[in-house]
């Protein structure tokens, strides 16, 4: 176990009249526009886990995330390049969670590759490589991602009805992760109908909607000390299927100092894959909430 410090969304009285909003592209151009009304504070003495040193037996369906071994095909050094990462590496995640959740079929969303720069955290945005994030947030809310998935079975041609769930499976590109691991928080810990807060998030060509959160002393967070590349964290984004049969329906995960890290350490390099993971309802048992 360790204790750091975590970023979470600041109560604010705006927020009744105005939604919270990130925009991802420069305004300075634009007059009067702001970049964010977010609000972050930083709660100090968090207690994260090390699941290396507990009984772990979390899953997706009961808090939101696993973590599973992972050996890919692909090399390190073949991360630099886009085709391979478009072509060869979406398919072998797109096998390894559809043989793990069993569904019917699944497709890639998109992915981000964060390696740490040297003047983070003090710049988290800007024109370098994604970097990691400090707030405690899940991508998308559930109807922005039913929105996403109803989009892609219609360019699929996909008609049947079923379970939907958007994961997304996060490693590490080298190892062992020392710097700025990820910390997962048990969804069962979470109040949400207190602690979510939706957020619009702007960008040039679409308008998405994630959650951010409001610091709540009852979270459970955990982390997997010295992750190697042969190891991943898969995490729930959105479960057509959660509310009805009292599942887990996402993850809220943040980057965070692990102050107790041994001194010998690297900058963090990881890629994480967005999925949609589709189970017709032909394709299971038991009935649930089918989109």
């Amino acid at each position: 176990m360790t204790l750091t410090s975590m970023f979470y969304l600041e109560p604010r009285e705006i927020y009744a009249k105005e939604k919270p909003y990130f925009i991802f592209f420069p305004v300075d151009h634009i007059p009067g526009a702001v970049q964010t009304n977010l609000e972050s504070s930083e709660h100090k003495d968090v207690s994260v886990a090390d699941v290396r040193e507990i009984d772990f037996r979390h899953t997706l369906d009961t808090s939101g995330f696993e973590l599973v071994k992972y050996e890919s095909a692909i090399p390190y050094e073949a991360f630099s390049d886009f085709q391979t990462i478009n072509h060869k590496y979406f398919n072998e995640v797109e096998q390894f969670v559809r043989k793990r959740t069993g569904a019917s079929w699944v497709q890639t969303i998109d992915c981000d590759i964060r390696r740490r720069a040297p003047e983070y955290p003090k710049i988290q945005f800007g024109d370098t490589d994604c970097q990691p994030l400090q707030s405690v947030h899940v991508d998308y809310t559930l109807a922005w991602g039913v929105e996403k998935a109803e989009d892609l079975k219609k360019r699929r041609g996909e008609v049947r009805k079923g379970r939907v769930q958007e994961l997304t499976l996060w490693r590490p590109l080298c190892g062992p992760v020392r710097d700025w691991p990820l910390a997962i928080c048990d969804y069962r810990s979470v109040d949400q109908t207190t602690d979510a807060m939706p957020v619009d998030q702007v960008y040039p060509h679409l308008l998405a909607e994630g959650i951010n959160y409001y610091y709540n002393s009852q979270h459970r967070w955990y982390f997997a000390s010295d992750m190697s590349p042969d190891e991943a964290w898969l995490l729930k984004i959105i479960d057509t299927d959660a509310r009805l049969k009292g599942l887990a329906e996402n993850c809220p995960h943040t980057a965070f100092d692990w102050h107790d890290a041994p001194i010998d350490r690297s900058p963090r390099e990881s890629i994480e894959v967005r999925v949609v993971a589709f189970t017709a309802d032909e394709d299971r048992r038991g009935n649930g909430h089918s989109v």
